[in-house]
This record gives C-alpha cells, structure tokens and sequence, in this order.
C-alpha cells in the first residue's frame, strides 16, 4: 500500500448494534470484496477475541491485512465509557488495576504499558499473566479524551 488507500473498520467482539456475529462477519468481508485495502479492529482487551475474528475471516477468504486497534488508558473512567459504548470486553484482572489506580495518571500509564507490550513486527496484549504476541504489519492507537 502505498499513498492513498481504503480501509475499514472491523469488530472483533461484533459491532454493539449487530448481535447476529455471523452477518457481522459477512458485513466485514463484503467490505473487502467491495474494495478496502485494510481492515482496522475495534479496540480490545482481551487477546482470543482478536485472534478468533481473525482467524474467522481468513476462513471467510479475507486477505487483506487486519490491524489491531488498541486504546491505552489515559483514564480509567474514559476507559470504562468506551468499553460500555463499543461492547468491548475488560479482563477482570484489569478492571481491578485500573479501578485501583484510577486517580493516579503515573500508575494508569504504567497499567496501560505494561498491558499493551509493543515491539517491531509484534504486538502483545498481556492478559494477567499468560500473553499473546501476534507478528504485524501495523497498529493502530486510539486515544480517549479525558474529558
């Protein structure tokens, strides 16, 4: 890919207002059928949601790269909204850390940091204490105003 390009958005949890997951992942492949270079998730928190989507759409004949999307925290609260409002799962051992340290910024950096290991070529999500590295071509990092 280079300059311009299409891409599209991709629900590993089923988007909030399409329970039916299956017309959910035809909507996904009917997007790169219909020409999206790329398909960027949703955030998420937790690994096996991530890779099952993926691996269902290649299934589905999907070949076009998927993306991670990833939220690090700036705030527990602005977190927990945006989980609420995308349906997007939060691992119990989280949720505790990030209640536990809701008024501290310093500790919420290190939470998401320590949450969201990224390297070259590689992105691990660490679910308490078993983690997932997945090879990439890239990721996207969504921010949360605090407000």
């Amino acid at each position: 890919m280079n300059g311009f390009c299409i891409g599209a958005a991709g629900y590993p949890e089923g988007h909030v207002e399409n329970p039916d997951r299956e017309a959910d992942l035809r909507h996904q492949k009917a997007k790169a059928d219909a020409g999206a270079e790329l398909l960027v998730s949703q955030f998420f928190l937790v690994n096996e949601f991530f890779l099952k989507w993926r691996d269902r759409l290649h299934r589905a004949g999907v070949r076009v790269p998927i993306i991670p999307g990833l939220l690090l925290p700036s705030s527990a609260e602005a977190l927990f909204r945006m989980s609420k409002l995308c349906g997007v799962s939060i691992p119990g051992s989280l949720r505790a850390k990030l209640e536990r340290f809701a008024d501290d910024p310093g500790a919420l950096k290190e939470t998401g940091l320590d949450t969201w290991k990224l390297r070259p070529n590689h992105c691990c999500v660490k679910e308490s204490k078993e983690s997932i590295s997945m090879p990439l071509t890239a990721w996207k990092r969504y921010g949360v105003s605090v407000n």
